[in-house]
Formats: structure tokens, sequence, C-alpha cells
């Protein structure tokens, strides 16, 4: 372990022989080392767990088969509140396979569940039970930090599964609930059908720089989510929007998103929630000259426009985090030509 921060994966390593059952008194051992040697600015990621100073190694990956790296009995807590660390690798197995292993580290989260069968509705990164306990002795609403969210597909439409999520990436915001409820360890369980607002400001993509792949067009787009979005709910059902203007600005396009509207849509096998909403100006120009790939011209009035955001299906969605904040989608009233260059 090293001070410095490095991409591990980026190394050449040596092949090694790997033993899948440490002793205790090993495994105890590297928590001593881990602590000591921990960066100042991961110092966070230090937890007091049975009296000991330790930095959770919850899991590793291998393919798509999780496997527990630590064979001491873990905490639900723990194996709940995981963050993506490293990844090391690749070892060559004996039967010529690739190995890698993905690291995680424990990092405060708190799961909102229903009392009924315990699903979760959401799940807040970076969120700490004395926090809330102290907002809510007051009111029923808490403020949230930078980080990410989880919400259950089934608060936006009732098509979504029962194990879909929507993420978002934000840099803040609030979260309130009417519901009685009452703690269990890191869970909020509430009563009955979930009433409450959620308000988030949203992390922002960042601009496509010079050096990206692609056309002189593809690198100059402008690609804009609302700054801050409130979802409210009442009874379980989503029953208002309320956001700033978003914006998409390419291939001599300059268009603007807003007024999001209800209900949204689930199309079977695209992946996504699409949430209505208007759009100006109403015309799609077909602008690729510029591209080296393919010709396509032409324009075509946009019959109705959405906020695209991709589903994810898991069981637990703790170990993951939003790739982004979805993208926006245009249904066009008319088809618009277009040809691969060299093709015939």
């Amino acid at each position: 372990m090293r001070n410095n921060r490095q991409d591990i994966s980026a190394l050449k390593l040596q092949s090694a022989e790997l033993e899948f059952a440490p002793s205790k008194e090993k495994i105890q051992e590297f928590s001593k080392h881990a602590v000591s040697r921990l960066p100042k600015e991961d110092k966070y990621l230090i937890q007091r767990i049975e009296g000991e100073d330790i930095v959770p190694v919850v899991g590793v990956q291998m393919g798509d088969i999780r496997l527990p790296i630590n064979p001491i009995e873990t905490f639900d807590e723990v194996r709940w509140n995981q963050k993506p660390g490293e990844k090391i690798g690749p070892f060559l197995s004996e039967e010529g396979r690739s190995i890698w292993f993905d690291l995680y580290y424990y990092e405060d989260k708190l799961t909102v569940r229903s009392q009924s069968g315990s699903i979760p509705y959401f799940l807040f990164s970076k969120a700490k039970k004395n926090h809330w306990l102290d907002a809510f002795k007051n009111t029923q609403t808490v403020s949230l930090k930078a980080g990410h969210v989880w919400i259950l597909g089934k608060l936006f439409t009732n098509d979504a599964g029962d194990n879909e999520y929507v993420g978002f990436n934000i840099k803040g915001g609030s979260f309130s609930l009417a519901n009685k409820n009452q703690w269990n360890d890191q869970y909020l369980d509430f009563e009955g059908n979930f009433t409450g607002k959620l308000t988030i400001q949203l992390v922002q993509p960042e601009k496509n720089s010079t050096s990206f792949e692609g056309c002189k067009a593809a690198q100059s787009i402008d690609f804009q989510y609302p700054d801050e979005v409130t979802f409210e709910w009442k009874n379980g059902k989503l029953t208002g929007i309320t956001s700033d203007k978003g914006n998409f600005t390419g291939y001599g396009n300059e268009l603007i998103f807003s007024n999001f509207t209800l209900p949204a849509e689930y199309p079977n096998g695209l992946n996504h929630v699409f949430i209505p909403c208007d759009i100006e100006p109403t015309t799609w120009i077909a602008d690729f000259s510029q591209s080296r790939i393919f010709n396509a011209n032409g324009k075509a009035d946009i019959k109705k426009a959405f906020w695209a955001l991709p589903i994810v299906r898991v069981s637990n969605p703790a170990a993951w985090e939003p790739e982004n904040n979805g993208g926006w989608g245009l249904r066009l009233s008319s088809k618009l030509s277009a040809k691969w260059i060299g093709s015939r």
C-alpha cells in the first residue's frame, strides 16, 4: 500500500499465487497496517467496529461472481454500505482465465425502506444516521450531502420491476417524508405507501475536451441537466416534478427542455424511464457534415421530448454508483436519411 494514489490496474504485475483462506491473525495484522498507512484524504474510511479501527474490505468480484475476500463474518451493515475502490489484476489462473479483484470499502449510506417486505425505496450515499436523527427531532426534512441517490423504479412507474432502480449523482439536496417511521439500525422504515419529497441538485457532465474522440462537432457539444429538480410523491404515486431547464447544443441544434410532466413511460426493452417534457424549438436538424463516419442531413419535427433515465436491475444497489443522470430523448414525426461514409 502506498500513500500516493495510482491506477493499480495500469501497472504490469508479476504472476502471483493467491491464498483464499488467510488466517484471522493475518487479516487483523493487515487491518492495522491499512489504518496506519491510509492517506489523510481517505481517513474517513476508517470505521470503529467491535472496538477496533479497521478499513473494511467486504468483497471481490470475478466476472459476474462476487466472492467474500474476508472469511471473518461481516456485518450486514458493512455489506450494504459498500463503496467501490481499487481494481487489482489481472491474475492468471491455472485454467488460463484472467481474474480481476474489485476492492470495496465502507462508506456511510442510509436506506429508506417500506415496512412491507423491507423493500429499499431510497439509498443515500454519505448519509449519517446521527445527522438524520438530529434533523428529524424538529422536522421531517433532512439535508443531503454531495454523492448519489438510488430510487426504486416503481416510484416513477408501476411498470418497473421490484429490483429496478433509477440513480442520480448529486451536489446536495433535501429529503422529507410524511409517513410514520422507525429506525432499524441503518434503515429508516416507513409505514404504508410512501409520501414525501426529494429535492436534488444534479452533477453536470463535463464538456468534451479537444482530445475527445470524434469530429469537431462532437467535441463542441454542450449538454446540461436541470440544475435542480424536485420529485413529490403521495401514497406511493409520483404526483409532481418541478425543475429548472435542461439544454442540448450540438450538430446545428440549440434545444431547451422544460416543464417535465407525468405519467412517465417505461417502454419494454429500452431500459429507461422516459419523463415527458416540453422542448424549444420543435425541429431537429440533422447536421453531421463534419462527421467522418456517416452522412446525414435534413430536418424533422419533434413529436415528443423526454428526460431518459437509465434503469439498473439489482437487488442491492449499494455497491454501485450511477454512471450519469440520464440523457435527452426525441421522438421525431418523420424519418431522416443517413449513410455510412464509404458504403454503397
